[in-house]
This record gives C-alpha cells, structure tokens and sequence, in this order.
C-alpha cells in the first residue's frame, strides 16, 4: 500500500509575558491577550514568567478562571536579563518555533499578533517589532493615537532599535549555542536592544510591522517630566555600558563624547528659543541635557539600575 503523507506539525508561536510585582497591570495584559486574533497557521499558547520569588503573579492567574490555559514558571534570579533568558529558556524546552513578546505593563490590540505574523510572512523576517502607545493609566485609549502609530513608520521597513515589548522572534536565529540576553544588564535596562543588535549582526533579518500595536500604561510613578528626565538619563548611561560590554574604551570613548557634545550643543539650541517656545523649548533643553549628562556619566564608570524598584501596580 501507498504510503500516506502525514501533515506536517502546526508550529508553536509562544505569547509571553515577563513580570514582577504588577498585578493589577498583568492583568490587564492577560485579558487582552485573551481577546486575541490567533494565526490559522500556527499554535498559540501563552506564558507568564514571575520574577517575584514570592510567586506574587499567582492569584492573577487563579482570577482568570480554569479557561485561561496559561503556562506560568517561576524564575527566582532576580533582573530583566533573567526573566527574558527564562522565556527563551522555556521556548526551546516546549519546542516553540515562535516567540511573542509584551511587557506585563502594556496591552495588546486585538489585532497586535495577527498583524506580527502577517508581517513576518510578507516580508520573510526572523524579527518583527511594532509601534508601542504611552497611556497614562486608567485612561480611555484615544483612537486617534492608535491611528497614528499606525501610520508613524512605513510598515516592511528596519527598524533601528527593537524593543522586547512588542516583537516577534523566529527561535531559530538564537543558534547553537544559543544566545541569551546580558545578564549584566539585569537591572539597568537595554538589555533588549542589546539582544537584538547581536541578532542583526549575525544575520537575522528584524522589520517593522506599522499596525502591530500594543499599549503601554503609565503609572503615576512614570508620569511627568521628572521621570521624562530621569528616564534619558539612564537611557544614556545604559546606552554606554552596552557598548562598553563589546567595544574597545576607545572606540566607546570617542563616539559617546561626541554624542555627549552634540546633545549639549542641542540643549544650547533649545535654549535660544525659549523667547519664541518658552515651555517647548525648556523642556526640550533640560531632555538633552538629562541624556548628555547620563553619557558623560555611562563614560565615568557609572551604573544606572533603573529597574531596581517597580514602579508599576
């Protein structure tokens, strides 16, 4: 007899979410990857990694009610690093072909992982990164915001950084042995855009996906221009202690000094406005001004960990 041809195994795509100490906002998240439109062709499941030892991202689970059929792992070691090296740990040990990435503060658009996987067939990617909306939280999202993010960045196009909240990752490009977030990043951030740099430079190819949107919450912590400030600052000092992992001093020297000046050249511009923008113009000062001086401080030695502290809810 003939043989018969077996269908060939539906893919794996493994929706996950890394989480520490924010119940209410991974809740959010949760109810929304519920609501998803799921790809024909493939098999999704989700995953919630708690970086609480504690277990505190338990309960929310519970709430959610047997339907939910969501995966949740402990990982005790404490960093964004961590987490993020757990999720890839998790989708090789399932035998995942695909991994979705959103940050437990942020909520996904019905459409978010639909439009993801289209992109990636269209445009034959290994990842997938899609525009990220700021809302304060508890507020109506504005349609008018989603609308345009949609329409920010051609969609198809490379991005220049690709952030973990919002992307799609083939798990094939990690290659053998495979690659795994800095674990010295744990707790000052860029830990993501770091991974994918490294991806791009061994090849894979990384797209934009224009109406693949998620939804990132403000809490009070993260509102106004302290945090803005505070946040550019770091930027900045993280930014250098990345390039500082893998770059001659004097090669990370030279550009980051000439970043520094340049960004304290534009403080000077922003200042000359002020007559004309007064507020525009001091806000715009005192930003540049935050990230030179977070540079000139990454040049110095010094570490930034941001993330220390939760500031969600």
């Amino acid at each position: 007899m003939p043989e018969v041809p077996t269908a060939a195994p539906v893919p794996l795509l493994l929706v996950a979410v890394p989480t520490y100490r924010r119940p209410r906002m991974l809740m959010a998240c949760l109810e929304s990857l519920r609501r998803l439109e799921v790809p024909t062709d493939v098999r999704v499941e989700l995953l919630v990694v708690d970086n609480d030892p504690e277990g505190s991202a338990r309960p929310v689970l519970a709430a959610l009610g047997e339907g939910a059929r969501v995966h949740y792992v402990l990982e005790s070691q404490r960093g964004l690093s961590s987490v993020r090296n757990r999720i890839l740990q998790e989708c090789r040990g399932r035998g995942a072909a695909w991994l979705a990435g959103i940050d437990d503060d942020e909520i996904a658009m019905p459409d978010w992982l639909q439009e993801l996987w289209q992109a990636q067939r269209r445009h034959a990617a290994d990842i997938v990164s899609g525009p990220v909306v700021r809302v304060r939280w508890g507020e109506v999202i504005p349609d008018a915001a989603i609308v345009q993010a949609r329409q920010g960045r051609a969609d198809g196009h490379s991005p220049r950084r690709v952030a973990s909240g919002n992307a799609l990752l083939r798990i094939a490009v990690l290659g053998e042995p495979p690659q795994r977030f800095d674990a010295g990043l744990n707790l000052s951030g860029g830990e993501d855009h770091e991974f994918f740099e490294r991806l791009r430079s061994r090849g894979a190819r990384a797209v934009w996906a224009a109406r693949a949107v998620a939804v990132e919450w403000l809490p009070p912590a993260r509102q106004g221009l302290r945090y803005t400030l505070w946040r550019h600052f770091s930027d900045g000092a993280s930014g250098v202690a990345r390039a500082r992992a893998r770059d001659p001093a004097w090669r990370v020297s030279g550009r980051y000094g000439l970043k520094a000046a340049g960004k304290l050249g534009g403080a000077l511009l922003a200042l000359l406005k002020l007559p004309l923008r007064p507020r525009r113009a001091g806000v715009d000062a005192a930003i540049r001004l935050a990230n030179a001086l977070g540079l000139l401080a990454g040049l110095l030695g010094f570490r930034v960990e941001r993330y220390r502290h939760p500031d969600g809810f």
